[in-house]
């Protein structure tokens, strides 16, 4: 304790940034799917939908997540979900993060 009479000491200055951590840049991944990833990362669990599979298989490569690219391809595999007007587009983002199994589903339904 400082002694009675005795000048404040001035607060600690803050931390230096630590310039060796490399920051990680992800494109196409919203905030919302990057709390998704990490959900699945603890939980083995991710609720894909229509409205977030494709930043989910972003979020997959970028972060080195390859069961996630395989809860999307999951998705797809339910009966009635790729359907021939949506395959193209699914393709190419299996493509692009290169999603093997999603990729290979794609071309399944392509050849038949």
């Amino acid at each position: 304790a400082p002694e009675a009479g005795a000048a404040p000491t001035a607060p600690p200055a803050p931390a230096e940034v630590d310039k060796s951590t490399p920051e990680v840049e992800l494109k196409e991944v919203t905030e919302a799917a990057v709390q998704l990833a990490i959900d699945w990362a603890y939980t083995g669990q991710v609720e894909v939908a229509d409205g977030n599979w494709k930043e989910l298989l972003a979020a997959s490569s970028q972060m080195g997540l390859e069961g996630l690219a395989e809860a999307v391809d999951g998705y797809f595999g339910e009966v009635g979900r790729l359907t021939p007007g949506k395959v193209a587009d699914v393709l190419a983002a299996a493509h692009k993060h290169s999603a093997a199994a999603l990729k290979a589903r794609c071309l399944a339904v392509v050849d038949s």
